[in-house]
């Protein structure tokens, strides 16, 4: 069981290095070892899957990696205060760890940078204050650059009809790699979760207008 939990660590290695740097974390882990049973995601649409077909979101295809079930606890356009508005959802279950992923909402809605900060520690002290141990997740589009940072920042700015446009070219897009990926044809499969936030965050600028 515990070398189970080790490859849930590995996989989000790049992506908890992220909470790491503006949390300062320490060395040890907080509730470790947990005596919850349940492993849950919390989250926005990535953690939901919007966008993935059946199965394929990430959460069930860690859950499958490590044999284990993974309550999926994600909504999709959530930000960071929604996140608080529902963490009670969590009352229902024992967590033992809970995989955390919100921000790209915030983000999106240019909330600032302190309230999204302010927001996730609340989260991560109630999770703790449960027992559970927290793996705070971020995305970003490269390991040493945000390449989708410029790609999406004007989103926010632009009309319903382009943000229509963006979005229909976007499905496209995913349907084509889709394809290429049932056939064996697509070499950067990475490129597939990258999409799928593209669709996310535009289909999160046009609930907005």
């Amino acid at each position: 069981m515990k070398y189970k939990y080790i490859i849930i660590v590995v996989i989000f290695a790049t992506f908890v290095g992220y909470g790491a740097y503006f949390f300062n974390a320490s060395k040890s882990v907080t509730n470790y070892p947990s005596k919850g049973t349940d492993i849950i995601a919390f989250g926005d649409s990535l953690v939901e899957g919007y966008g993935s077909t059946s199965g394929h979101d990430f959460v069930s295809l860690l859950s499958l990696k490590i044999g284990q079930p993974i309550i999926n606890l994600g909504h999709s356009g959530d930000t960071t205060a929604d996140g608080v508005a529902r963490i009670n959802e969590l009352d229902k279950y024992s967590p033992k760890i809970v995989l955390l992923l919100f921000g790209g909402n915030d983000r999106l809605r240019s909330i600032p940078i302190t309230e999204t900060h302010k927001n996730l520690i609340t989260l991560i002290e109630n999770i703790q204050s449960r027992g559970a141990i927290v793996l705070l997740l971020g995305i970003r589009g490269g390991l040493l650059s945000d390449s989708l940072s410029s790609e999406f920042k004007d989103l926010k700015d632009k009309t319903e009809g382009e943000l229509q446009t963006l979005l229909a070219e976007a499905r496209e897009s995913l349907r084509e790699m889709r394809f290429k990926d049932s056939n064996k044809q697509l070499k950067n499969v990475r490129a597939l979760r990258v999409k799928r936030l593209e669709i996310a965050q535009v289909l999160t600028a046009l609930n907005k207008k």
